[in-house]
């Protein structure tokens, strides 16, 4: 990747690491539903006036396409994230949604033409899966964790990576699709969240609702045109890559902020993790490992 696309890269990595502790500060006050439907209207409130003042209005097809990009890239993946952190730590929950890259590298082997398979990125995830399962190594067993908890943030990381992967074939600019991916999102999630507000309100005086202010605005809305600049920049894979080292920001912010415990498995783990980062990026093997190019 270039060095804009690595500053980016580590930008959204900070803001996505924050997020998970912001999701279970907000868990405090709503549901994870209305949670979700919060966070993409805050975000979309926010990304109106960058929208109407520096874009030009898409087609209705092209609209109704990214629209329809949020059930997979926000709806699905923002409510089972915050189910999952019901029953799972911020930090654990953002160590389950570093499998994104696993998913996503066979997707896009099956649905682009520019993001092919090769060894490097093979070595590269089986040494992140491996860094994955050393970091879950004491948490997998049904005593200290729900299964249920845990498939939930899975099915998440499964649905950005098919989401990231369909999102780089559309032919627009990246505040387009950050705007009405959130927008759409929040219409689909509209009529479900009635009856939460009805029973929460807006709780403005709690810090839940100012966790979810900041997680729409910054781990959201700002988040989304860096990640589809990320997207522009280096592809689907690399920018899915990101979410390898969101777990290492969401552990230190989960041990200084929210008290949560951190072993040497778990550190073991992230830095296998960031190994497997750099190989992938191409920065550790050799170039014999990369494919041949034809002359």
């Amino acid at each position: 990747m270039s060095t804009m696309a690595w500053g980016l890269f580590a930008a959204l990595s900070l803001i996505w690491g924050a997020s998970f502790a912001c999701i279970e500060i907000g868990l405090e006050t709503y549901d994870p539903l209305t949670l979700a439907w919060l966070r993409v209207s805050v975000a979309a409130l926010c990304l109106m006036p960058f929208w109407y003042f520096f874009t030009k209005l898409p087609s209705p097809l092209m609209i109704m396409g990214m629209m329809l990009l949020g059930l997979g890239n926000n709806v699905i993946p923002f409510g089972l994230i915050a189910y999952g952190q019901t029953g799972l730590t911020s930090s654990f929950a953002s160590l389950l949604n570093a499998t994104v890259p696993l998913f996503g590298i066979i997707y896009a082997h099956f649905l682009t033409k520019d993001e092919p398979f090769h060894k490097k990125k093979l070595i590269g995830i089986l040494i992140g899966f491996l860094g994955l399962l050393l970091a879950l190594w004491e948490n997998i067993t049904i005593k200290s964790t729900s299964i249920i908890y845990a498939l939930a943030v899975l099915l998440a990381a499964n649905s950005y990576a098919v989401s990231t992967v369909l999102a780089k074939r559309l032919p627009t600019g990246f505040l387009n699709i950050a705007f009405f991916q959130v927008l759409g999102a929040s219409f689909i999630l509209t009529p479900f969240c009635i009856s939460g507000l009805w029973e929460y309100g807006l709780s403005v005086g709690s810090r839940g609702f100012w966790a979810i202010v900041v997680l729409g605005s910054v781990g959201t809305a700002l988040a989304y045109v860096l990640f589809f600049m990320i997207l522009t920049l280096s592809g689907a894979v690399n920018l899915m890559l990101v979410t390898l080292m969101v777990p290492a920001v969401a552990l230190v912010i989960g041990i200084t902020l929210l008290g949560e415990d951190v072993s040497l498995y778990q550190l073991s783990g992230l830095f296998t993790i960031i190994l497997g980062l750099l190989i992938i990026d191409g920065k550790i093997l050799p170039r014999k490992l990369l494919p041949m190019r034809k002359c």
